[in-house]
């Protein structure tokens, strides 16, 4: 029977009980909340990083590609 802690934006922190203890203990509980969020913030920003890089080097490899194309219908009789 714990007591869920209110996170910032007005919502219920979601997965850790806060037991009713102390008041620490309830801000303990909190923090460690609010760095597990900013933990999964931090994958998702590395995961969209790494999309966003493969994404680039895609549209590199084709520009590389057409520009080759280019090239040779100009040299093709």
């Amino acid at each position: 029977m714990g007591d869920r802690g209110v996170g910032v934006d007005g919502r219920g922190f979601e997965g850790l009980e806060c037991p009713k203890s102390s008041e620490i203990d309830r801000l303990k509980c909190k923090l460690q909340e609010s760095n597990k969020k900013v933990e999964i913030e931090n994958q998702a920003t590395q995961h969209a990083r790494d999309k966003l890089e493969k994404e680039e080097l895609a549209q590199v490899r084709l520009q590389e590609e057409s520009a080759y194309r280019e090239v040779r219908i100009f040299v093709s009789p």
